[in-house]
């Protein structure tokens, strides 16, 4: 848990108002982004991830609710005979939240497949040459058009190029050549 949080915070852009005057002391405030992100409630699963690893919320160190020993005890007794009810929201949550982040994929997402005979542009992946003044940045993702020569499998298909030699690429690297 911690590693992950630890993860979450090193991957997380901290705000600009907790790097004060001097932009090397940032990493002074990783816990509170621990805690921050911890006790945050996800939205798919509707519960904090510390929620869901411990069964309950974190305790502030300040906070007022200092409890005795043996009425510690009976509350966690209980939230731990909560929990299976819990646990089966969280399920419902997640496969709404599913549904919904399918629902979106699917608007953008076309299932295509090229044919023997299409004009299709390939997606290249260049290098930049710094002693070449090449910025794979400024190059052109696209090259072609090629002609679907073979089809290997669902996703794989053989390219003929009037200059280039036969290339072999997947599904998802092809685009439909529009004239």
């Amino acid at each position: 848990m911690i590693v992950a949080c630890l993860i979450v915070v090193f991957n997380y852009t901290p705000d600009h108002r907790f790097a004060e005057e001097d932009h090397r002391n940032w990493d002074r405030y990783i816990p509170e982004f621990s805690m921050a992100l911890s006790s945050s409630v996800q939205e798919s699963a509707g519960f904090s991830t510390t929620f869901l690893d411990f069964g309950r919320e974190l305790v502030l160190p300040s906070s007022d609710d200092q409890e005795d020993q043996t009425e510690g005890i009976a509350k966690h007794r209980d939230r731990l005979g909560q929990l299976s009810e819990v646990f089966s929201l969280i399920r419902k949550n997640i496969a709404k939240a599913f549904t919904k982040q399918a629902h979106h994929y699917d608007l953008r997402h076309r299932e295509w497949r090229p044919h023997v005979g299409d004009l299709v542009l390939r997606k290249d992946h260049p290098l930049s040459k710094a002693d070449l003044g090449y910025a794979a940045k400024l190059a052109p993702t696209y090259s072609g058009p090629y002609l679907i020569h073979t089809v290997e499998s669902l996703v794989v298909f053989t390219l003929k190029h009037p200059v280039e030699r036969k290339k072999i690429p997947r599904v998802k690297y092809l685009k439909l050549y529009q004239n």
